[in-house]
């Protein structure tokens, strides 16, 4: 009796066993996974845009999963260097499993190790090495998307297969290029850019229905106003364009109908648009958070609906608490709905993280500027100027300090020296009735934002909210430029 009663204990732990390894029956699905960062193994530090790719690719994958709760991209990324402690690293992300990996090119030979780890359990679910001709970098993927999903315990259907492993281009180095453009294109200056873009534009000579690589192409011409590369009557039909060129190839493309939510907002004020495409977004992909920024920045901000932006911008940072831009966001919001403590703390927590980010000086700085700390907020204009290469918002924001707090000698001086600059590169003219406004000088500063009407600046569409602006609510001119503009007074 005593020797039948421990068979059976041995065996229902041995199927216990089994159960857990064998594709993920006999326990609960893992329904939440981090992609971390592929480890670039090669030798050759510019192949990093290839461990930064394909893992941007499988996270991309993943989302398409909707039982799936998938990490973004920004908040992995801060595990780049050091991933010694999946355990720990799976708890501060608040997830069941980690996807690690590495990466090895030599030549036209692939070597891919790719890892699964249950980090309540602390046991490896699944693990692989792929050797490869590089070529084949896209079929590597989805067999590493398909396969993870299966150890998720998560039994994905046909359909959702067909989602993890879809393909945009059957052109390995159109491929290849896209994922060159995405990791230049992060890093968000005006050569980058425009280097960017030439990679989005060589991926489609490759590939003329590479969807995602118009789409890229489309995001590169939509931030080239905001960094001085293009003036937005050239830069916006541009971006329009290949927005459509994408949705014409593809129209499930989630990355096409975000960029038209900035695209409709900021060049087309185009309020309702912009809203529908969002929400096509999030139908197509409802993990894209990307998104969610741009609504919120975008049309909600723009109308006066700042409110729903608070809570769309503190639920974007509570999924991705140590993004820059987004945390920075939520400061600038702060800032519009007039809670200057609120902005300040906010924004110095951004700058705790990274004092050499740009934005978030500006904003700080134009908060302060609202309590009456002069002399922190030009400091601060001055960092951002310095840091960010001569951005014309920088001098601006500082030439309506000197305005504002009487000295308008120095304002006067940086109205030229903004229009000088407009000769070198593009200055939105919004820049320049900026200080116009801080002057109380009404005539010029309506002038300046007719140009900037008639130039769609790309900083005009937050008008309405903007304090610096508030002088000139109650001239009836001020009510005219919102009603062109399609905002509600």
């Amino acid at each position: 009796m005593l020797v039948g009663a421990v068979t059976f204990v041995v065996v229902s732990a041995i199927i216990g066993v089994a159960a857990f390894y064998l594709g993920g029956r006999g326990r609960a699905p893992l329904n939440s996974v981090a992609v971390l960062p592929f480890a670039n193994s090669s030798a050759d530090p510019s192949l990093e845009y290839l461990s930064d790719g394909i893992t941007e690719n499988l996270i991309n994958s993943f989302s398409e999963l909707p039982k799936l709760r998938v990490i973004p991209r920004s908040r992995v990324f801060q595990y780049k260097q050091d991933q010694t402690d999946l355990k720990k690293i799976g708890h501060e992300l608040n997830v069941q499993a980690v996807l690690t990996g590495k990466i090895m090119q030599q030549g036209d030979s692939l070597k891919i190790q790719a890892e699964l780890v249950d980090v309540n359990a602390d046991a490896e679910v699944w693990g692989r090495q792929y050797n490869r001709k590089s070529s084949e970098i896209i079929i590597v993927q989805e067999e590493i998307a398909k396969e993870v999903a299966k150890k998720l315990g998560l039994r994905p259907t046909s359909e959702d297969e067909k989602r993890l492993t879809k393909r945009y281009t059957e052109n390995p180095e159109a491929h290849e290029l896209y994922l060159k453009g995405r990791y230049t294109w992060d890093r968000r200056t005006a050569p980058a850019l425009r280097q960017a873009a030439a990679y989005f534009q060589q991926a489609i000579d490759k590939d003329p229905g590479y969807a995602l690589a118009w789409a890229g192409l489309g995001d590169c011409y939509t931030l080239y106003p905001f960094y001085g590369v293009l003036p937005p009557s050239e830069a916006f039909p541009k971006a329009k364009e290949a927005a459509a060129k994408a949705l014409e190839i593809d129209d499930t493309v989630a990355e096409a109908h975000a960029s038209l939510v900035w695209i409709k907002s900021v060049y087309g004020w185009d309020w309702l648009g912009a809203e529908a495409e969002y929400r096509r977004t999030l139908e197509l992909n409802p993990n894209y958070v990307e998104v969610l920024t741009y609504y919120a920045a975008g049309p909600l901000t723009a109308m006066g609906r700042l409110d729903e932006a608070l809570v769309i911008e503190k639920r974007r940072e509570q999924i991705d608490p140590l993004s820059l831009i987004n945390s920075t966001v939520l400061g600038r919001t702060l800032w519009l709905q007039r809670q200057y403590d609120q902005a300040i703390q906010q924004l110095r927590r951004v700058l705790d993280i990274d004092a050499n980010f740009a934005q978030g000086h500006l904003f700080l700085g134009l908060s302060l500027e609202q309590k009456g700390m002069f002399a922190d907020a030009i400091a601060e204009f001055e960092k951002g100027s310095r840091l960010s290469g001569g951005d014309p918002r920088m001098a601006a924001a500082r030439g309506h300090a000197y305005a504002v707090s009487g000295q308008k000698n120095s304002a006067n001086n940086v109205v030229a020296e903004l229009k000088s600059l407009s000769n070198q590169r593009y200055v939105a003219p919004i820049e320049i009735a900026v200080v116009y406004a801080g002057l109380d000088d009404k005539g010029k500063a309506f002038e300046w934002l007719e140009k900037a009407y008639q130039d769609h600046s790309p900083w005009l569409i937050w008008l309405k909210v903007d304090p610096r602006f508030d002088r000139l609510h109650g001239d009836p001119r001020f009510a005219d430029l919102l009603r062109r503009m399609g905002l509600p007074p």
